[in-house]
């Protein structure tokens, strides 16, 4: 695991396989409770001053990375192997694919 030491994670990380490697970049800032399954990424593109910021209680699943910046709102699921690119506002979204889009319910 590679979790860098200015990445600014509130609290209740919890990480199910961390033996598949996870990584969270300096520039995230992470609300309370993400779930990562593992092999995930959470990276930083470009844009020095733009905004990088994940909810509280979001999960990636297994392999998913989320590639900065970028504003993910609450309660937001992403799929197994999903690839987010773009800000998501809707609370409770899933996000599935590559780019990764809400699911229509």
């Amino acid at each position: 695991m590679d979790i860098h030491y200015k990445a600014n994670i509130q609290g209740g990380l919890l990480v199910l396989h961390p033996a598949v490697g996870i990584v969270i970049s300096a520039k995230a800032t992470i609300g309370k409770n993400l779930t990562l399954v593992g092999g995930n990424v959470i990276g930083f593109g470009s844009g020095e001053k733009q905004e990088f910021r994940i909810g509280n209680n979001c999960s990636l699943g297994a392999n998913a990375v989320v590639i900065g910046p970028l504003v993910l709102a609450d309660n937001i699921k992403i799929g197994a192997s999903a690839c987010v690119v773009k800000s998501c506002d809707l609370k409770g979204a899933v996000l599935v694919g590559v780019p990764a889009k809400p699911l229509k319910s």
